[in-house]
């Protein structure tokens, strides 16, 4: 979409996720394939993981798997 300069450091690391499963993925799935920060609470964690999807869909990068 040409916006993807926009986008921090874990969205860059969701994204390679994403295209290396080359399916559907829950916020879970991508939790445990990207490496929590040992500062991070896994809460926060999962809640950050959220936020990049969020603006994934919003930039048209991602559509949620609705079923």
């Amino acid at each position: 979409s040409g916006s993807t300069h926009l986008l921090g450091p874990l969205a860059g690391q969701v994204m390679l996720a994403l295209v290396a499963r080359d399916a559907a993925a829950t916020v879970d799935d991508l939790a445990a394939a990207l490496e929590t920060p040992a500062a991070v609470q896994a809460s926060d964690w999962t809640a950050s993981i959220e936020d990049v999807l969020s603006e994934f869909e919003r930039l048209g990068l991602a559509l949620p798997d609705v079923r």
